[in-house]
């Protein structure tokens, strides 16, 4: 079972997957596609390109029925998704993530004009673990930064 956003000014989107450990699929916008990242941050940082969305006739509908509100976040206060669970917060939405034996669980911040999203650490590598890795999408365009 997968758990779609998708903006509808930028086509940025996001697919989570409900059994998964921290990792998600993304579109930077719609310009971007056909080309999908993976966001691996499960034991460190690491964004993969992809080809493909898990459910692309989704991303397609949601983009076709962008200019109504019927699948608006502002109309479901909160909405479980297997190990991710997201609510409506003040201008925007969190998507908390909490898996069966995560000690240190991770959140994507949904924003007016795309997502941020700050990493766990880097737990394969004890001496970097206090760094944390972010991934900020903003109006289509994506920025991975460092945070000491």
């Amino acid at each position: 079972l997968y758990t779609t956003f998708r903006h509808r000014k930028y086509g940025t989107v996001i697919e989570l997957y409900e059994d998964s450990q921290g990792s998600f699929n993304f579109v930077v916008s719609d310009e971007a596609l056909p080309e999908v990242c993976r966001c691996m941050a499960i034991t460190e940082f690491v964004i993969e390109k992809r080809d493909y969305l898990f459910h692309p006739m989704l991303t397609d509908q949601l983009r076709r029925d962008s200019d109504n509100d019927a699948h608006s976040m502002l109309r479901y206060p909160q909405i479980p998704g297997g190990n991710w669970f997201a609510e409506s917060a003040h201008e925007g939405v969190l998507i908390s993530h909490k898996g069966k034996y995560d000690k240190n669980n991770v959140a994507i911040f949904l924003i007016p004009d795309g997502f941020i999203f700050v990493s766990r650490g880097n737990i394969n590598n004890l001496d970097h673990y206090r760094t944390r890795q972010a991934l900020i999408v903003r109006q289509g365009f994506c920025y991975e930064v460092e945070i000491q």
